[in-house]
């Protein structure tokens, strides 16, 4: 009984994923960024749930299915998520031509608010956290902002921690080289990204900053 229901749930889980994806995709028109993000959490999501449900299909492995049950809340959050001005600033980052809450063009307008939906343009040289700032190896080893970095930092060590369990339970009873070396390259990149964040919380924790500023250090 206990086999069927799970393989029963990874159906269901993977079923629902897909539905969500095919759902918010299906006017490519109005598919934008926030959409993209809601498609990725819900399906991969649904995946992390449908695997800890296979495992409970298989061995019932206890172990592996919270490991993949935990890795799938944050992907599932990601799929409920409403734009926030984090989320406005980061767009209006990546093109400075279009209004960030709402896409509208704003080239050639200099109110300083977009006249469409009334979100105000920040001013030049507002500190951003860019959306793609994990990405060493695009943007050099320095962080030039972060909105919150200790929690930035409890989040990647908390993930960091479940993948270097996962390569090792996995090298120890199944051991198979093309999960090792998936394992070792997640970790890998999430120590470098560990390292980058505490580097970046010593050089704000020599700054005297206001209550508003601190929020970003």
């Amino acid at each position: 009984m206990g086999h069927m229901l799970g393989w029963l749930l990874a159906a269901v889980f993977l079923a629902a994923g897909v539905a969500q994806a095919w759902w918010l995709s299906r006017n490519i028109d109005s598919f934008d960024r926030m959409q993209r993000v809601r498609a990725f959490g819900g399906l991969a999501g649904a995946v992390g749930l449908a695997s800890a449900a296979a495992f409970m299909a298989i061995d019932g492995n206890w172990l592996l299915m919270i490991v993949f049950g935990v890795c799938a809340v944050p992907c599932l959050s990601m799929a409920l998520r409403v734009k926030r001005p984090r989320d406005a600033l980061q767009d209006y980052a990546q093109n400075p031509g279009l209004c960030g809450q709402c896409g509208y063009d704003l080239r050639g307008s200099s109110s300083g608010v977009c006249p469409e939906c009334g979100w105000s343009v920040p001013e030049s040289g507002t500190p951003i956290e860019r959306r793609d700032w994990a990405m060493w190896w695009r943007h050099g080893w320095s962080i030039q902002y972060l909105n919150h970095w200790r929690r930035t930092l409890a989040m990647f060590c908390l993930y960091g921690a479940l993948f270097l369990g996962m390569t090792l339970y996995f090298a120890f009873t199944n051991p198979s080289p093309f999960i090792l070396v998936v394992g070792v390259i997640m970790v890998g990149q999430f120590t470098i990204n560990i390292i980058r964040v505490v580097q970046y919380g010593m050089r704000q924790g020599g700054v005297t900053a206001s209550p508003s500023s601190r929020d970003g250090a």
